[in-house]
């Protein structure tokens, strides 16, 4: 195959150039001013940017079961994702070391319906591989995941015994294939884990190579402490660390932001791996009980609804809510085990109804949903998104899934990132907004995360890498979800190609897939 005329921008932040791309089985075998040979394939790249495949460094396709109920992915071909991460946030689909560790991926997925025929990460990888998925696919392993393997539902400081099997399953999934540890330390069963217990999974992910991805504690009132835990231990064990959507929640923390930024730039000029990502929306989506106290879920989900039916100790809830009433009332409900005549609504529209605030239409629904409620959450500032957006430290991910637009069917929501998240910077950010030149832009896509993963022969146009390409129109570029309507596959995204294989030809998917499940 033969890319001709095209603007070449390599993933490396050097300026654009026009040229030419061959590319001979999965490999790109030269790149210049080159003439078609034989019976080469030529695509005539005239008017577009020719890049790598993003990188997706935070997707949840795999817990929310997509690489195995709809392994085309479609949502995220036409957004230019070549290759996602997975295991993010503490929550991965491996290793289960019992019938308890698939609970960690419940905020996201009903796993009482699930069938699963794997065990270990080597398992898991296989299984994958059988469903012949559109992008390459790699794994982190979920804190969450190791702890509810060897603890159940345990909500106390574990045993030296707990720990060493934790450490075990840790080394055993890394040499199976992961790229590393992440943990979700907002989360319930996380949040109790002292700071030992990290300490001693990341002396095992650093000796293994890996990279370590957080969730941070607190993205409220006390993220600057969060962000400060992140990175002493990452200086402490000098690992390549990784702030998972880092953003300051509520209005109340948005002028927090900027110093949580100097805080991770600092540490990079002090020798610190440290980077983030952004995903380009104000909105979140979110399990809604993340926006309680942390002390309300002490103890975990049967605690917490015991709480909220108590009078008095509801009233501290309502009292200590992490984000102001207006943005509780401005809330979505996008999906949860609850009626669907309540997906699409507000909290101000459901409270109306009920005769109640919106904070109580909160707790109810919380309530109702057992604890399994998501919701679009309107609690970031954009000035701080485009500072993280322009950040030279900062990615940018999906946070989201990847999806068909049959499955609007199914009645549920989703945030419109899983559909629009790399056209909406490349077409709001760097298209209308001039944040950052495309050069820059690409380079945050591409090389910094393959980079980050460790993702060999990835991320850029050179000889020798991986035929992951896209080829886009700069003028059209654009995404096409909404919070009402997100299933709308996002324009511009003319041709995909991974692993040397054509997914997407002048925007119309193609049968055959050649994703690759990707081993550290």
């Amino acid at each position: 195959m033969l890319i001709k005329n095209g603007t070449i921008i390599d993933g490396t932040s050097k300026a654009r150039f026009r040229g030419d791309v061959r590319i001979e089985g999965e490999r790109i075998k030269e790149v210049g001013n080159l003439n078609a040979q034989g019976k080469e394939q030529v695509i005539d790249a005239a008017e577009n940017f020719v890049a790598p495949g993003f990188i997706d460094i935070i997707n949840r396709s795999d817990v929310h079961f997509s690489i195995f109920e709809r392994s085309g992915l479609r949502s995220l071909l036409t957004q230019g994702i070549t290759t996602i991460l997975g295991g993010s946030c503490g929550g991965s689909l491996a290793p289960l070391a019992n019938n308890e560790a698939i609970r960690s991926i419940q905020k996201w997925h009903d796993v009482v319906s699930l069938n699963v025929n794997w065990e270990t990460t080597h398992e898991f990888l296989a299984e994958v591989e059988k469903h012949k998925l559109s992008v390459n696919f790699a794994t982190l392993t979920g804190h969450e995941t190791l702890r509810r393997g060897v603890g159940t539902d345990h909500f106390k400081k574990f045993s030296d015994d707990k720990l060493r099997k934790m450490e075990y399953l840790l080394a055993r999934s890394m040499d199976e294939g992961s790229f590393g540890l992440s943990t979700g330390l907002a989360y319930s069963h996380e949040r109790i884990a002292p700071v030992e217990e990290i300490e001693r999974l990341l002396k095992i992910a650093k000796n293994k190579g890996g990279i370590y991805a957080t969730h941070l504690r607190d993205e409220g009132a006390n993220l600057l402490s969060s962000v400060n835990e992140t990175i002493e231990v990452s200086k402490k064990f000098d690992i390549s660390s990784h702030i998972f959507h880092f953003k300051a929640l509520g209005g109340e923390a948005w002028g927090e932001f900027p110093r949580a930024l100097e805080y991770v730039q600092r540490a990079r000029e002090n020798n610190i791996n440290l980077t983030f990502d952004v995903y380009p929306y104000t909105k979140t989506a979110s399990v809604l009980y993340l926006l309680l106290p942390d002390w309300a879920s002490d103890g975990g989900k049967k605690e917490l609804l015991k709480r909220l039916t108590d009078h008095n100790t509801r009233e501290r809830i309502k009292k200590d809510l992490i984000i102001e009433s207006k943005e509780i009332g401005e809330i979505v409900i996008a999906r949860g085990d609850i009626d669907n005549t309540f997906i699409g609504k507000s909290l101000n529209d459901i409270a109306k109804t009920g005769g109640y605030s919106a904070i109580d239409a909160l707790l109810n629904i919380i309530l109702a949903s057992e604890d399994r409620v998501n919701g679009f959450i309107p609690a970031l500032d954009e000035k701080n998104v485009e500072s993280g957006v322009k950040s030279n430290v900062g990615f940018i991910a999906s946070d989201g899934a990847g999806y068909s637009i049959k499955d609007r069917k199914r009645g549920a929501l989703v945030h419109p990132r899983s559909f629009g998240a790399f056209p909406r910077f490349l077409g709001k950010y760097i298209r209308e907004k001039n944040l950052l030149s495309w050069e820059e832009a690409i380079n945050k896509i591409t090389l910094m995360p393959a980079e980050k993963i460790g993702l060999k022969k990835r991320g850029r146009i050179e000889k020798g890498y991986f035929a992951d390409i896209v080829i886009f129109n700069p003028r059209t570029i654009q995404d096409k979800a909404t919070f009402k309507n997100p299933f709308q596959y996002s324009r511009g995204m003319n041709y995909v190609l991974v692993n040397g294989g054509m997914a997407l030809k002048q925007e119309k998917f193609q049968k055959k897939r050649y994703g690759r499940v990707l081993r550290k």
